[in-house]
């Protein structure tokens, strides 16, 4: 099951997220993203989080909208624990919207926690209308990406990494983490493929041409 996850970063296009969340089988908005969801008239499964950031009051939500209010002094992110709620929901992969804000503190935590994902065994990635972020997995295959330019950013040390259908192929390489020798490759096919024999790594698309 897809689950997309609402945050309370900047928020995007609603005409975009209205569209986006038409293909996914269960919404969870994430404290203070319930606000966009609001905006666009759409109703989520479940609103998590401390509340700090969204108040509502009598029947302003849905009687369908479960409600699970975290306590404001807790350990994890209201993003972290809504990421292990949607898996214990049955989630197979995660769409998260609005990660990037103001704060970049937060913005970065919210990538961070997405790598959860992978621990986790589920699919994960951010989107935004120009561009997307992956959770990278041992082997996938980008689709529908001809002429566009992608990156891979190394969290960890990367060994195996082989790259398919693009301007700069790679065979089983070596990427350090600190390394910027993956950024900015162009798709060439239709379709690309990349290996990641071992380690962490983020796959960041941008969806039209800079």
């Amino acid at each position: 099951m897809i689950t997309a996850l609402i945050v309370n970063g900047t928020a995007t296009d609603g005409n975009f997220l209205r569209k986006e969340l038409a293909d996914v089988g269960f919404i969870i908005a994430v404290d203070g993203g319930m606000h966009q969801l609001d905006a666009i008239a759409v109703t989520p499964n479940v609103l998590v989080g401390d509340l700090d950031s969204y108040h509502y009051c009598g029947d302003h939500l849905a009687a369908s909208v479960e409600i699970v209010k975290l306590n404001p002094e807790k350990d994890l992110s209201d993003l972290e624990f809504a990421i292990q709620l949607a898996v214990q929901r049955g989630a197979t992969e995660l769409r998260l919207f609005n990660a990037v804000g103001d704060r970049l503190d937060h913005s970065l935590i919210n990538f961070n926690v997405l790598m959860q994902a992978k621990q986790l065994g589920v699919l994960a990635e951010w989107r935004a209308p120009k561009q997307r972020l992956i959770v990278a997995q041992q082997h996938q295959v980008l689709t529908n990406i001809s002429g566009q330019t992608f990156s891979i950013i190394p969290l960890t040390n990367l060994s195996g990494v082989t790259i398919r259908g693009a301007k700069y192929p790679l065979t089983n390489q070596v990427i350090e983490h600190y390394s910027s020798r993956c950024l900015s490759n162009i798709a060439v096919d239709d379709s690309v493929s990349i290996t990641i024999e071992q380690g962490d790594a983020f796959i960041v698309i941008n969806t039209v041409e800079s």
